[in-house]
């Protein structure tokens, strides 16, 4: 399995455990996507490559406080644009993997606690 697919199967099952969204999928240069995909894609990839934030890409903050959304603008330029409580669910996801299951678990625990409750203090 190659490092692409292995990061959106994890996204994908990840999501699962602290989403009540089954799958989810984001519009981007005319296609519906799986989320993993976006992610890996349009931030791992050029993060990576790039060291820099894509153009279809974009964060601000949450409307109300811990309130995730993902909003698609067509532009131009196309974008789709997160939530910052987004990035908190994904830290939620990473914390709660089980890659990191040698984390002290009152650590894990805690960090999940932060990403939950947004409160920014561990």
């Amino acid at each position: 399995m190659s490092d692409r697919e292995r990061f959106e199967l994890f996204v994908a099952e990840a999501l699962a455990h602290v989403s009540a969204v089954p799958a989810l999928r984001i519009e981007l240069e005319g296609k519906i996507r799986p989320f993993g995909e976006v992610l890996y894609k349009w931030l791992r990839c050029t993060l990576a490559h790039e060291a820099e934030l894509p153009p279809e890409i974009g964060f601000e903050p949450d409307p109300k406080p811990v309130h995730i959304a993902i909003g698609h603008h067509p532009g131009p330029p196309e974008r789709v644009v997160f939530t910052y409580s987004v990035v908190i669910m994904l830290a939620d996801m990473v914390a709660r993997a089980a890659e990191n299951s040698d984390v002290p678990s009152q650590l894990r625990e805690q960090l999940i606690g932060m990403f939950r409750d947004g409160s920014g203090a561990a």
